[in-house]
């Protein structure tokens, strides 16, 4: 969903929207207007907002906006705007996870998720570190010890248990993060 202040001209007529997959985005390229969502030739009030369907999936997309009035004059919004589709699929698990022991403290690290299951880029909320004593274990929101954006993790003070530890770490993509 895209959203942006509603215009002020009173003679407005109507909002298009250009987008592309490339930086570049202009006039020749895809547009979105009120013969896709009739509410675009409403100025509105406030904050208006539309959303472009037939979009592909995991895909960063940028975009103008402009408004047109009556007479066709036309006023672009000075800010390019930019943001990715979620996937319909979920992230790859983390790889490479490494625990690391310096002194009392435990530091975990793996490799950034970048991708879908089915190799589709993909941008990554957050990531989910569980832990229990059993190696075979269901993640759940007792096993969760934290949550970061960053692929790692220090734990502190936790060093002496490291032997009778076990660790998940799952990639999270398109929601809001959880905490403990």
């Amino acid at each position: 969903m895209l959203s942006w202040t509603a215009s002020a001209d009173e003679n407005f007529a109507g909002y298009r929207i250009y987008y592309s997959t490339e930086e570049n985005v202009n006039e020749t390229d895809a547009f979105w207007d009120s013969e896709d969502d009739p509410s675009l030739a409403n100025a509105g009030a406030g904050i208006s907002s539309t959303t472009i369907t037939g979009l592909l999936s995991s895909t960063r997309y940028y975009f103008i906006l402009q408004a047109i009035d009556e007479v066709g004059w036309i006023s672009q919004y000075a800010q390019l705007i930019t943001g990715m589709t979620t996937s319909s699929y979920p992230p790859m698990m983390p790889e490479n996870l490494v625990l690391s022991v310096s002194g009392h403290d435990l530091l975990l690290n793996w490799d950034d998720v970048t991708t879908d299951t089915f190799s589709n880029p993909i941008e990554i909320s957050y990531y989910e570190v569980h832990v229990s004593d059993e190696p075979y274990f269901d993640c759940s929101f007792d096993t969760l010890i934290d949550s970061m954006e960053e692929s790692e993790l220090l734990l502190e003070g936790v060093a002496e248990f490291a032997e009778r530890l076990f660790f998940k770490v799952i990639a999270v993509s398109g929601a809001i993060r959880l905490s403990k």
